[in-house]
């Protein structure tokens, strides 16, 4: 919503430029009064040596702009990301267990398979880099993880949207499969899915085996219909569940995630404070010099004039 209204305002704001610059004379003329354009091109005469801190001013608002607008996104995130999803924040696992990598993989259509599972690696106990892992991920200690490899945006970007497709088709089958034997599995339609005992949801990989494809097909061709911000809502309402399955200390990431955006905020609003003192420090100083060299030329045409007796009248 914030890129769409800075989109709108820097459009709005071009018509307008564009609109004074390249009109033409005649257009000018027949829009404004041959006063008006006469001050105007005094006053652009009087400005044209500061053209360099008037666009200065102009890119330091457009920057305290940007600054009050990414506040209150801010702010979203650490309601959503802080304190609903407990600070994570990535739809797509860093780490994942062996069984949550059996189990998403379950629900990751055959085209994109590939490319999912090759984007972690496996990560036996013991190993040098396990030991590394240890401190974030304690249970590396004693089973096999999967990490992700994925460095740049856009390929962790295509492996979130896999990874929360996968999760919704394996919730969607799931709430259809309770709805038809009338048990509670532990979510519900709205909340997605409760804090479950990881160990339930693995029991149920054997009996995925013998669920027909057409009902797991249909499950997936429904998560794939649903858009993208459900997608990542899933995603990471089932990353936290690996996170916590792995020992991950989501009191302290949610702590420090909320720290960080709030210290990114405070930031964020002083470059904004900045910013509006340095437009108002130069703009003063334009001011004072546009209007010292006003008065100077002022003064100077009136000491012109000329003190000669008038011509008698005819």
């Amino acid at each position: 919503m914030t890129r769409v209204s800075v989109w709108l305002a820097c459009r709005s704001c071009w018509i307008h430029i564009r609109a004074v610059l390249y009109q033409s004379p005649d257009t000018l003329r027949r829009t404004m009064p041959m006063g008006e354009i006469s001050y105007m091109k005094l006053v652009f005469r009087y400005l044209k040596p500061f053209a360099v801190i008037i666009i200065l001013c102009v890119l330091l608002l457009f920057g305290q702009a940007m600054c009050e607008l990414s506040l209150p996104n801010l702010m979203s995130n650490i309601v959503n990301n802080g304190i609903q999803n407990s600070g994570v924040s990535e739809p797509a696992p860093n780490a994942i267990s062996e069984n949550g990598m059996a189990l998403i993989a379950r629900f990751v259509p055959e085209g994109d398979k590939a490319e999912f599972t090759s984007a972690y690696r496996l990560i036996s106990p013991g190993s040098d880099e396990a030991n590394s892992l240890a401190a974030d991920y304690p249970a590396a200690d004693s089973q096999s993880i999967y990490m992700l490899t994925a460095d740049d945006a856009a390929a962790k970007e295509r492996i979130s949207e896999i990874y929360g497709r996968a999760a919704l088709s394996f919730l969607r089958l799931m709430q259809g499969l309770a709805e038809q034997s009338g048990a509670d599995m532990g979510y519900d339609q709205e909340a997605g899915i409760a804090d479950v005992d990881m160990a339930q949801l693995y029991a149920m990989l054997p009996m995925l085996d013998s669920i027909p494809a057409a009902s797991i097909e249909q499950a997936m061709t429904a998560s794939a219909a649903q858009d993208s911000m459900l997608h990542d809502q899933i995603g990471v309402t089932f990353t936290r569940l690996f996170y916590s399955e792995l020992g991950v200390n989501l009191t302290d990431l949610q702590h420090s995630y909320i720290v960080n955006t709030g210290l990114m905020m405070l930031l964020v609003s002083l470059l904004s404070v900045a910013a509006a003192v340095s437009v108002g420090f130069f703009a003063s100083r334009v001011s004072s010099r546009v209007a010292q060299k006003l008065r100077r030329d002022v003064f100077a045409k009136v000491e012109g004039f000329s003190s000669a007796a008038p011509p008698p009248p005819l």
